[in-house]
């Protein structure tokens, strides 16, 4: 074991050291001991691959852990959506796979030359998903409607939340998917790829080669492709659809699209109480409920879920919801009478942090 890895002080003491008491008396105490274990853990894998600088003495390692803990937010940082709403909302697309994020990281990381090839080679990956002929990528849904609008074409379907399963396979409500509509009516189906294709934000129009060659052929295309993060993150994405099997527990939004209720209920049941005890909350109870889990492009599509609904004993619901969203980055659907925080698009890993956020958000 490396010198340096032995040196680091337990959690133990780096939390009672007197700089992390002084600066942190007023940050909620469960989030300060899982900021303090994952930074640990972070310097004690440094230590481990023999990184030099890593300090050992606990004040510095103190002062270090305070300015984490206090440091600016940023704009876009994780949010816990409790809102139940997997597809639509405020937030910038989906949680992307896995595989995706990997790929990404291969791929931005370095230098990389993406030409024609490849672009073509995705395009193709995404036509054999649907089983179709062709497909077209653009680098969001507004460059596609410049590209066909300068193209003089638009002999397409949009039906942008459209993917390449249909919900109602696992009980939800029914959208076609592509290769549906193509079967039945449209020469080419358009569709996001952050819709349920459950990929990057951009957009894919699928159909016949002939349709689409022109496009393609128009020097508009060119100004409309993607980049070389949305082709890596669509890329691995669609690689995913070969084993439909086990794509609902590697793709994010149908892995939360189809956890079973059982499983949002016993949840529930165990995050009640927890939250119930937290001062502040004057009651929090489990409770199944009818949410939408897509409320974009028109569709306002629902389903059952469980959820805990959070009363408040001294502020009012949309004071300690805004305080959750603005301050512990949680987003909550409002009642007239109380917070619901639903389960169904809240990943499990993220069960305690919703305690500690509604700790410091109703404390």
């Amino acid at each position: 074991m490396p010198p340096s890895l032995r040196d680091l002080p337990q959690l133990s003491e780096l939390l009672e050291h007197p700089t992390v008491q002084r600066a942190l008396e007023r940050v909620n105490q469960s989030t300060i001991a899982q900021q303090a274990t994952g930074f640990l853990n972070e310097l004690r894998a440094g230590a481990a691959r023999a990184v030099e600088g890593v300090p050992t003495n606990v004040g510095d390692l103190a002062e270090a852990f305070v300015r984490r803990v206090l440091r600016e937010r940023g704009h876009a940082e994780p949010l816990v959506n409790a809102t139940g709403v997997v597809l639509g909302g405020v937030w910038d697309g989906v949680p992307l796979s896995e595989a995706a994020v990997h790929r990404v990281m291969v791929l931005a990381s370095d230098y990389a030359m993406v030409d024609g090839a490849y672009v073509r080679s995705v395009e193709q990956a995404a036509a054999a998903a649907a089983g179709c002929e062709d497909a077209l990528v653009f680098s969001s849904r507004a460059a596609l409607e410049a590209c066909c609008l300068a193209a003089g074409w638009d002999n397409f379907e949009r039906a942008w939340i459209a993917g390449l399963v249909d919900p109602e396979t696992h009980g939800l409500a029914s959208v076609p998917t592509v290769a549906a509509r193509l079967k039945d009516r449209a020469d080419a189906v358009a569709v996001s790829g952050d819709g349920l294709l459950g990929g990057p934000a951009c957009a894919v129009v699928f159909g016949r080669s002939s349709t689409l060659q022109g496009v393609r052929e128009h020097e508009a295309y060119a100004a409309a492709a993607p980049n070389r993060v949305a082709l890596a993150a669509l890329e691995a994405t669609l690689g995913l659809y070969q084993d439909r099997e086990t794509l609902i527990h590697k793709l994010p939004v149908w892995s939360l699209l189809t956890t079973p209720r059982d499983n949002l209920r016993q949840r529930a049941e165990r995050l009640a109480p927890l939250l119930a005890a937290i001062p502040g909350v004057a009651a929090a109870e489990p409770m199944e409920d009818i949410s939408p889990w897509c409320k974009a492009d028109g569709l306002h599509l629902e389903a059952s879920t469980w959820c805990v609904r959070v009363e408040s004993g001294t502020a009012s619901v949309e004071s300690a919801a805004a305080r959750l969203e603005r301050d512990e980055r949680v987003a909550a659907r409002q009642r007239s009478d109380a917070l619901h925080l639903d389960l169904r698009a809240v990943f499990p890993r993220w069960d305690q942090r919703l305690v500690a956020a509604t700790e410091s958000g109703f404390g």
